[in-house]
């Protein structure tokens, strides 16, 4: 349910404080499904989009880069020190002690690694569905549950006014 707020301002009686959420969302989706974006705004949002995404794989690769790098170094120190074992030239405590650091920085690093690679995969779906929905709110709001319905009243409106059960004035947000 939506709740009479307001009143005063926009000069309307509240006989009726709560308006079902069916009867706001119904009409809101109409207005959706009216509203499409210019090309050209798709275009320059995907453009952005893509541009931000490059940027961020360009910093992710430097990163995976470095903790590949770190990973084969510690590898190669594990077999140093293995080999140094079996030639007796380390004591066997230290040699399980420093195993067990590098071991430990390993884990850490392929964690990360494994983050990374989690990170990026998110972060392209959520891209491209962002692409997807850039041209077709209608779609979106249709396909949302209530309680994100209303997030996106709260994204794309600044005021609805509704006077008997009817919007009968909306104020959309920038840049809508």
């Amino acid at each position: 349910y939506y709740r009479c707020s307001s009143a005063a301002r926009w000069g309307l009686q509240c006989n009726q404080k709560m308006v079902p959420d069916h009867e706001i969302q119904d009409q809101v989706l109409k207005l959706f499904k009216k509203m499409t974006l210019p090309d050209e705004i798709i275009t320059l949002a995907k453009l952005q989009i893509q541009q931000m995404e490059e940027n961020r794989t360009q910093g992710v690769s430097n990163e995976r880069k470095g903790l590949r790098e770190r990973i084969a170094k510690m590898e190669e120190q594990q077999q140093k020190l293995l080999d140094d074992r079996l030639e007796g030239l380390i004591d066997k405590d230290l040699c399980y002690k420093k195993l067990s650091q590098i071991q430990r920085d390993l884990d850490l690093a392929n964690i990360r690694l494994k983050e990374i690679q989690d990170d990026n995969c998110a972060n392209l779906v959520a891209l491209n569905k962002t692409i997807d929905v850039l041209g077709n709110l209608y779609k979106l709001y249709k396909s949302s549950d209530t309680p994100t319905r209303h997030m996106y009243h709260k994204a794309f409106f600044e005021t609805i006014v509704v006077d008997k059960k009817k919007i009968v004035d909306l104020k959309w947000k920038v840049p809508f």
